[in-house]
Formats: C-alpha cells, structure tokens, sequence
C-alpha cells in the first residue's frame, strides 16, 4: 500500500509501488539506482518548494569546490552512500565512511574532499532549496 503523505489517503495500485521517481503522490522515493548513475561532480535530482536533493560524487583527491559555502541560507543534510571522503571545516577535518551522514548548518564554511580508491559519493537534502537555478533534468 502506498500512502499520499499530503491528504493521508491510501491510494490503490494494480502494482506494488518500487522506490523511483516516477510517480508523486506527496512523497518521492529514491532508489540506488536513481543515486548510482550519477556520474558528474554534483547533480541536483529532485528540488520542492522547500527542499533540495542533491548527489555528489568526488574522485580520489577531488574537492567540492573551494572552501567556503556556496549554501549560506541553508542546511546541508548528507549521507555518505559509498567510499570514503574527508569533511574539512575551520575546526578540523572528519573522515567519512559509507553510512555515516551529518548536517552541515547554514552559512558553515567547509569543503568534502574525496579519498581513497572509490568514488565517494553522498546524498545531500538542502533545507531551503539552496540552489534555485539548478533544476533536476
């Protein structure tokens, strides 16, 4: 049974509903599959009025960007998906592992930088959308 989060109503299907992005009905699921073929440094894949999903990818010895935030209004919420990466702030550095997610508050200067044989990949929500002109393809 899948469930309209936005008027708490079951809706009926003749096919049991599989994580995806084709069909909303007040909620979006993502598969694995959806965040594996991401390929590019970064590529938002869904954006709402309020949020903004995002995936990142670095090679080994790859940055984000320059250190600093390019998000200053809002939060970053990031689960690392696979490999390892380094989350580099103004107080220290954090290794990250597949599995470990953290939230980067507004207006944090930082930066990820990919380690290791393996992409590092993360998943990203951003509260509020915190890049408006880049729209999912």
């Amino acid at each position: 049974m899948v469930y309209d989060l936005e008027n708490m109503a079951s809706v009926s299907s003749s096919e049991p509903q599989r994580a995806g992005m084709s069909r909303e009905i007040g909620a979006v699921t993502f598969s694995a599959a959806t965040v594996s073929r991401v390929t590019d440094l970064f590529e938002v894949i869904k954006t709402t009025d309020n949020t903004q999903v995002a995936v990142m990818v670095l090679q080994n010895g790859q940055t984000s960007g320059e250190f600093g935030t390019d998000h200053p209004h809002s939060d970053q919420v990031f689960y690392v998906v696979e490999g390892v990466g380094q989350l580099l702030l103004e107080s220290g550095d954090i290794e990250l592992h597949p599995g470990e997610s953290g939230v980067i508050v507004a207006g944090t200067r930082h930066q990820f930088m990919g380690k290791g044989e393996r992409v590092f990949r993360t998943f990203n929500v951003y509260g509020p959308v915190a890049y408006p002109d880049e729209q999912e393809d």
